[in-house]
């Protein structure tokens, strides 16, 4: 793609996505800063340039990191909202992270902390965990490819070369080296089949950069680096980096293991060491915060829809939002909160109650929500929360014989916040993915899913969360004016 084409695309729409500015380019397309209209959010778009769409198998890979990326839903994992085709272009529309790659980092620092370097690591190997088990293997893992956004939260992203093991394809058969050459594992450089230990190769590859600010391998071509992964061992991390503690530098170098089966045989297993390793490290360290093992499973994301039943699912997304949260009609934002730090028997009892009252609205139990609703609003009497019970239920039940059904609402990103002027209790914000289902879409789309991100809220009160209903600011004026009558 020429840059005349490429610039002639910022200011057009895909897929009710208004393309805004190019922000990256790689061998499987270009990605474009855009605005998703509906949502009213950004969102990145990846776009495969028209010429590459003639190759059948390359358009393949695309619709492949889409579909792969998809079924995953984990709070390292950048989430995949849609794919589709424009004209002439294939693109997919995926969660837009504000911030940096560790490629950046890396070459802006010269190499990561130790800790934060462990810790990001720790996060990768989660995400890939849960791909694994669905079995579903990255295949080129490296820093450019893992992303922390302003929060310094740790995002896995591209899946471009993901292969899934349990379905039969003539992609990515023995023979064939898909990759990057820096951090390809031994059996991938070689062109044999691959399995999940691939990845925590180039994992440990990725470790081994960040620690030490170099590769463990470097050449001049393609083929002499392909050849060092096959028949050298990386030179001793210590040895460049000597304050690194050795059983740190054991964790790297198991995991550069030429033969597989001398490797971490899974993510758990190496989750498992480097927790130890962070938890030994950082007990000298007063300031250092302890990590600890995954506690709660995470869950796959289904299929995706076409981007064209996307308008009439949007809509049942919207009463959600109004019979529920009421998010959309808050005026202009509020300044940033504080950030909250929260026990983990407050995090798991938020999930728990979470997962009770989204499974509820899925099943369509709508009298069993109201416990889990905030009431100690003055406004918000009970006869309020039957009504927005009984309207949630006719809306969704009317949209449902257009054939829009709910068929899941699983937990994402998780956020605390102390109180603020406008929630006076401290609370979190908590992404949900909204999975809708069109069954009255063509035959060609009816295994198709569409996803939606919303943002609830949820306070914290006497030791129990409670789905929180923001008061209109006439309801919040009555509210004072009672409160400061009740005081009087």
């Amino acid at each position: 793609m020429t840059n005349n084409t490429t610039d002639s695309l910022i200011g057009h729409t895909f897929g009710g996505c208004r393309l805004i500015k190019k922000i990256g380019e790689g061998g499987m397309g270009i990605v474009y800063l855009a605005h998703h209209l509906a949502l009213n959010k950004n969102v990145a778009i990846k776009v495969l340039p028209p010429s590459f769409a003639q190759e059948e198998e390359r358009v393949k890979r695309f619709i492949r990191e889409a579909r792969s990326a998809a079924q995953l839903e984990h709070s390292n994992i950048v989430q995949i909202y849609n794919i589709a085709k424009h004209e002439d272009f294939y693109f997919i529309v995926m969660q837009y992270i504000d911030g940096e790659s560790f490629a950046t980092k890396i070459k802006n620092n010269g190499k990561i902390n130790l800790l934060e370097a462990i810790r990001i690591i720790r996060d990768v190997s989660s995400a890939l965990g849960v791909a694994h088990k669905k079995g579903i293997i990255h295949r080129d893992i490296k820093p450019e490819n893992i992303m922390v956004n302003q929060s310094g939260e740790v995002k896995l992203m591209d899946f471009g070369l993901a292969r899934s093991l349990d379905v039969a394809s003539s992609l990515s058969r023995t023979g064939e080296i898909l990759g990057t050459p820096f951090y390809l594992s031994p059996e991938q450089a070689q062109g044999l089949k691959v399995d999940a230990r691939a990845d925590i190769y180039a994992l440990g590859v990725t470790l081994y950069h960040m620690l030490s600010g170099k590769r463990p391998f470097e050449g001049d071509t393609t083929v002499s680096i392909i050849l060092k992964h096959i028949n050298e061992k990386p030179p001793p991390l210590r040895q460049i980096t000597p304050e690194i503690p050795e059983t740190v530098s054991s964790i790297v170098h198991k995991m550069l293991e030429k033969d597989p089966d001398k490797r971490y045989q899974s993510t758990d297993e190496l989750i498992d060491d480097i927790t130890s390793a962070y938890n030994k490290i950082s007990a000298e360290d007063s300031n250092a915060r302890t990590i600890t093992a995954l506690t709660v499973p995470q869950k796959p994301v289904k299929k995706l829809i076409n981007w064209k039943i996307v308008v009439g699912a949007g809509i049942v997304a919207m009463i959600i939002m109004i019979g529920i949260s009421n998010i959309k009609k808050k005026k202009q934002p509020p300044p940033p909160p504080q950030k909250e730090q929260v026990a983990q028997p407050l995090k798991n009892n938020l999930i728990r109650r979470c997962e009770q009252t989204y499974k509820h609205l899925v099943d369509k139990e709508y009298e069993k929500i109201k416990p889990y609703i905030y009431t100690k609003h003055i406004q918000l009497k009970e006869g309020m929360i039957i009504s927005l019970l009984k309207i949630l239920k006719r809306k969704h039940e009317f949209h449902e014989l257009r054939g829009n059904k709910i068929t899941d609402i699983k937990i994402g990103d998780i956020n605390y916040h102390k109180p603020s002027k406008e929630i006076p209790l401290p609370y979190a914000e908590v992404q949900t993915h909204l999975s809708l289902y069109n069954t009255k879409s063509p035959p060609t789309l009816k295994d198709a899913y569409l996803i939606i991100p919303q943002t609830h809220i949820w306070v914290l009160d006497e030791g129990e969360w409670y789905l929180y209903i923001p008061l209109k600011k006439e309801d919040k004026d009555k509210e004072e004016s009672i409160r400061d009558s009740d005081n009087k």
